[in-house]
């Protein structure tokens, strides 16, 4: 169902691409107002994983809050680790910049690895750019995080959005 969503979106909203430090932020919902931002942390606490990723954009480039990449990172984290592709690119590019939290290369790589195994371009290219600051023994280290991260927060999402489309095919 989140894939369906997630597809419908990208039809029916106005091209943009993500970046972790973008100028706009690209979102299903209303512009910030401090009501609007209120319900989504509300929303966000809650375990939504849209309005997490909402929060983390607003809080990454000032838009209606006061910058702050630490909150920023807390958010995209809280929707990377429930499989959000775009969170899981922000929180790689975060870590890779050390904006917001402490550069780590292998934390980065990692991350970078989880938004790779969703079809991300953009996250390829960028762990390809951490293969040269990289040791062999922290690359070894990446790797084996990059398959837990993978095995974590993204191999689970994927089932559960396969299932639940068959499911929702069986009942058509």
């Amino acid at each position: 169902m989140r894939l369906l969503f997630l597809l419908l979106l990208l039809v029916s909203a106005p091209l943009t691409t993500f970046s972790a430090h973008a100028e706009s932020v690209p979102s299903p919902f209303a512009a910030p107002s401090n009501e609007n931002i209120e319900k989504m942390i509300e929303d966000a606490e809650g375990g939504d994983i849209d309005a997490q990723f909402y929060m983390a954009n607003l809080y990454d480039t000032g838009d209606g809050v006061e910058q702050s990449y630490e909150k920023a990172a807390y958010w995209y984290m809280k929707a990377a680790k429930q499989g959000d592709r775009d969170a899981q690119f922000a929180i790689a590019t975060l870590y890779h910049d050390g904006d917001g939290l402490e550069q780590n290369p292998v934390e980065a790589y990692a991350w970078y690895a989880a938004a790779i195994a969703q079809i991300d371009e953009e996250a390829q290219e960028m762990q390809g750019e951490l293969l040269t600051v990289l040791s062999a023994e922290d690359l070894q280290a990446a790797k084996t995080l990059g398959e837990k991260y993978i095995n974590d927060y993204v191999t689970p999402f994927i089932k559960a959005d396969i299932q639940e489309d068959a499911i929702e095919d069986t009942e058509e």
